[in-house]
């Protein structure tokens, strides 16, 4: 590496992996006060009136990207650690085949971690269904955007400790169902190879 890409190297990590080490919750406050209205540091830096928590697209735009930062950094430390543990020799043999990176990556690196990308797939979906904590700090309990684990939430602060109690099961029994057709579809396509 360069000497510009090494010193930079520590604050690309930082970014990277500060969502995985700070908890979720301290990392939506954060998020929130960066996108305030009034006194947010992005309207500071750049000297704007945006009202970035009352406009149903900023809000919206706001949650993607916090949470794709959120989820780059694990999802990156589970495919590098998966890369690592695949022998050298599968490198060296396509280096001498003539294979370049593009192929190498489509015929050899995504087959050989799959498994781990199913992991992350099955995880990423069953962690967004159950979000929300980030629409919760951002826009509250009654706002325009809703997940079907914030509306738990709801009638439970509500009281409706029946409604939270059927709707908590009908989460699970679709997840389950998701989890196991996914598992499914695995199985087959293992026996096909």
């Amino acid at each position: 590496l360069s000497r510009p890409a090494i010193r930079f190297s520590g604050a690309f990590r930082m970014l990277i992996y500060m969502p995985v080490v700070a908890g979720a919750v301290a990392m939506n406050i954060i998020w929130r006060y960066m996108f305030d209205n009034q006194y947010g540091l992005i309207n500071q830096i750049f000297g704007t009136q945006l009202m970035w928590l009352t406009d149903d697209w900023l809000v919206k735009t706001a949650i993607i990207i916090k949470n794709v930062w959120g989820g780059i950094g694990r999802t990156m430390i589970l495919c590098l650690a998966a890369m690592f543990a695949v022998d050298n020799n599968y490198y060296e043999a396509a280096k001498l085949d003539g294979c370049g990176w593009g192929r190498r990556m489509v015929t050899m690196d995504v087959p050989l971690i799959f498994p781990q990308i199913k992991y992350i797939v099955i995880t990423s979906f069953i962690a967004s269904v159950q979000n929300y904590t980030t629409i919760y700090v951002l826009y509250g309990v009654n706002g325009q955007i809703k997940t079907p684990a914030l509306l738990v939430y709801r009638e439970i602060i509500n009281a409706n400790y029946g409604v939270a109690s059927v709707m908590g099961l009908l989460i699970f029994a679709f997840l389950s169902i998701c989890t196991a057709m996914n598992f499914k579809i695995q199985m087959k396509q293992a026996e096909e190879v």
